[in-house]
């Protein structure tokens, strides 16, 4: 019997079977950014001193400006802001996204090992 399914990008595949695993630590939509930042002021209030239940983790941009991108954040020193090292596509109001407890690459092997 087929089955119906819903299309979606590659990197809400990503965003999905992390979530249904548990790695999914916090997530929400851009209010600002730069090509080394993100800034969401509306969902993400993680106070500064719990800077490590932040830093270390993986930003994945889900939907709208980035989408796919995914980099290591390194540094938490403001409320709602997340920085990394690598330049990238500037986050815009248009980007969702989420915080990974594991490098995203992990993700995509585990599904490659099933498909094999």
């Amino acid at each position: 019997m087929p089955v119906a399914t819903t299309q979606i990008t590659f990197a809400e595949a990503l965003y999905q079977v992390a979530r249904l695993a548990g790695l999914v630590k916090y997530q929400g939509t851009a209010t600002a950014g730069t090509t080394t930042s993100l800034t969401d002021a509306t969902n993400m209030r993680v106070a500064t001193t719990q800077a490590t239940t932040v830093t270390g983790k993986y930003l994945l941009k889900r939907a709208g400006t980035g989408a796919g991108e995914f980099n290591e954040i390194i540094t938490y020193g403001t409320i709602g802001v997340m920085t990394w090292q690598t330049a990238d596509t500037a986050p815009t109001s248009t980007t969702t996204w989420a915080l990974l407890a594991i490098h995203p690459g992990l993700i995509v092997s585990a599904l490659q090992d099933v498909q094999r």
